[in-house]
């Protein structure tokens, strides 16, 4: 019978209630020599899931002066399932006193669907010297 009432009794429950899994992508380094491209760590949503993207910091910092300074960066990219990978937060250095610092946060959440991937890559094109990274994200898994 019908009472005019919402039916409650067949809704999801919240997302946080619904087998939360916390996990913590984490690259912490430091006096890292110049390198090309290298990923740090990826993260791809595991079927039948979604992922809460809760925060994620980068941050670079001089460590020892170059020889020759050339750009230093710490990016963590997305891709969508089916999708383009784009940069998600970026934080670079052009500069070469020691102990200067960029960082980027990401301090909002941001819902990942199954099969999205999120990875993290630094690079540092300058000849000698060393750069310091953090590269954190902060994310909870839970029942789609």
């Amino acid at each position: 019978m019908a009472t005019g009432k919402p039916d409650w009794s067949s809704a999801k429950e919240t997302w946080h209630d619904r087998n939360p899994v916390q996990r913590l992508q984490s690259y912490s380094v430091a006096a890292v020599a110049p390198h090309g491209l290298t990923e740090r760590w990826t993260y791809t949503v595991p079927a039948g899931t979604k992922t809460a993207l809760e925060i994620a910091l980068l941050m670079v910092t001089r460590d020892a002066a170059a020889t020759t300074v050339g750009l230093a960066r710490a990016t963590i990219f997305y891709t969508p399932s089916g999708g383009s990978e784009e940069a998600l937060l970026d934080a670079a250095l052009l500069t070469n006193t020691v102990g200067d610092q960029d960082r980027a946060i990401l301090g909002a959440s941001a819902v990942l669907l199954p099969g999205d991937l999120i990875r993290a890559t630094t690079i540092d094109a300058s000849t000698g010297g060393t750069i310091n990274y953090v590269l954190t994200a902060k994310i909870v898994d839970f029942d789609a």
